[in-house]
């Protein structure tokens, strides 16, 4: 099967490289620290592996929630907003839960940006959001920031 043009000219996955050469380096003998993608390298604590456990067997948690996700839930990214960044969110026009940060940053391009209007992308950022903007637009133009040019949320990261 053929790959569309814009996935095959996609440069290359920055963790993917790094996976490659670390692998590599493995191979050939070398002990390997890998900075790579942030995995955990302790174990998920006991109370909350127990907690999954629980919730895995209760039969009332094996339904997907609706589009919107569980109002409960939107409820609490609500309030954590409000506590550690000082902003209030109305966690049923304003928050959206999603399969993730990463997935759902990347899928924002292709909701909003159309052929051929390139997207500006500030640099430091992850490494999903170039090739996101690529496949939505393709075009893509990063402007690298200064340190001192870097912006912090409210309570930092």
């Amino acid at each position: 099967m053929r790959l569309a043009e814009r996935v095959r000219n996609l440069p290359p996955y920055l963790f993917a490289e790094l996976d490659r050469r670390v692998a590599e380096k493995r191979a050939a003998g070398a002990d390997v620290i890998s900075l790579g993608v942030g995995d955990p390298d302790l174990p998920t604590p006991g109370h909350i592996v127990e907690a999954m456990q629980r919730s895995a067997a209760d039969p009332t948690t094996h339904r997907y929630p609706s589009y919107y996700g569980l109002p409960a839930f939107r409820q609490a990214i609500a309030d954590f907003y409000r506590r550690r960044f000082g902003v209030d969110l109305d966690p049923d026009t304003q928050v959206q839960p999603l399969i993730g940060s990463k997935e759902g940053l990347a899928h924002m391009a292709l909701a909003f940006l159309d052929p051929p209007y390139g997207r500006g992308l500030a640099a430091p950022a992850l490494t999903a959001l170039g090739a996101a903007g690529w496949l939505a637009a393709g075009a893509l133009c990063i402007v690298e920031l200064a340190a001192k040019e870097r912006i912090e949320p409210p309570g930092g990261f």
